[in-house]
């Protein structure tokens, strides 16, 4: 594994600036985004916190890109802006930007400019629809929980007759964080009124049912350019099934085997991550057996894991990335007949 320190050293090269997009929410405020600017601050580094809900980018008449903040407490807009350029300034996308389609085009728009993006759209998005992550981790023969998607309000009962295991099991929207969407299903009767209620509330909300693997902690892992940099054991939290840091699991370190870091940077890699967290259950037998991957994260939070690794991985990640030759850019899309 990576270890912080050894990429906090003295600043010798030109510094480059970063353009950190999000959405902040009351129930899902941008902490990290908030660290990576106090840390850039700190560093001497130039930053922009762009708000996507109002915020948008125009063109000068030079043909220059340049970042535009809606002040929502104020209601107004920073007309002067942020100077983009895709040789000196390093974007951070963070994870609510999925929300609307307007916002994955505003990255899509960065990225066929030429602007490093951590991470890019297609990240993103293939994160946060949980199914098409698990056909993904499949698809490299990663170890993973069963699963089964349901179509429709009344098609819960074949759904679990398709995932063929036995109850409790797990279901889950297919978008969602923080363990937010996860529900404990013990029973057939439990099943069809949890999916009825929640059709009636949404009649186009994504649900699918996995299969429940017990165990008493999940382990998140910090993948950084397709390096290990943290680890955290997140024990499943008393009167609960979930681990989240965020559910108020009390996380501590683990040292992997080599099995489950080469799964992890497998999964990483898979999404075309720069900077992800993979989620997964251990094996009973860690050495020899693969880990269940549960889920990756294309915008993983600093909670918990700089608490307990008493280390600062914000600043560690803006030193990596002094290195623009690790600015690395998705190609722009080939059609299917070229």
């Amino acid at each position: 594994m990576e270890k912080f320190k050894s990429f906090i050293t003295e600043e010798k090269d030109e510094p480059y600036r970063i353009l950190i997009l999000s959405h902040d929410e009351e129930d899902d405020p941008n902490i990290t985004g908030e660290k990576l600017v106090e840390k850039a601050k700190s560093k001497g580094l130039e930053y922009y916190m762009m708000e996507m809900d109002g915020g948008y980018i125009s063109i000068n008449d030079k043909g220059q890109k340049i970042a535009h903040h809606w002040d929502k407490e104020n209601e107004k807009y920073d007309d002067k802006g942020f100077l983009l350029n895709p040789e000196n300034t390093l974007v951070f996308v963070r994870g609510a930007i999925t929300k609307r389609h307007p916002w994955l085009d505003t990255v899509t728009q960065l990225e066929r400019d030429g602007f490093c993006c951590i991470n890019s759209r297609h990240c993103h998005e293939l994160c946060n629809d949980k199914y098409h992550t698990s056909l993904s981790l499949a698809n490299v023969g990663l170890r993973q929980p069963k699963a089964v998607l349901i179509s429709h309000d009344d098609g819960a009962i074949r759904s679990a007759k398709l995932l063929n295991t036995k109850y409790p099991l797990i279901l889950k929207t297919v978008t969602g964080t923080h363990g937010i969407g996860v529900l404990f299903i013990e029973s057939e009767k439990n099943l069809i009124a949890t999916v009825q209620l929640l059709y009636k509330l949404n009649e186009n909300i994504g649900l699918m049912l996995q299969e429940y693997i017990k165990s008493s902690f999940d382990v998140r892992v910090h993948v950084l350019d397709r390096k290990i940099v943290a680890t955290l054991k997140r024990p499943v939290v008393e009167g609960d099934f979930r681990s989240n840091v965020s559910q108020g699991s009390k996380p501590t370190t683990i040292k992997l085997t080599k099995l489950e870091e080469e799964n992890c940077i497998q999964a990483a890699n898979m999404v075309d991550g720069l900077w992800v967290g993979v989620d997964f259950i251990p094996a009973k037998n860690r050495e020899k057996d693969q880990p269940f991957i549960i889920e990756i994260n294309g915008s993983p939070g600093s909670a918990g894991i700089e608490e307990v690794s008493k280390s600062n991985m914000i600043e560690y990640i803006l030193e990596y990335y002094k290195d623009r030759t690790k600015w690395l850019k998705p190609k722009l899309f080939k059609s299917i007949y070229s």
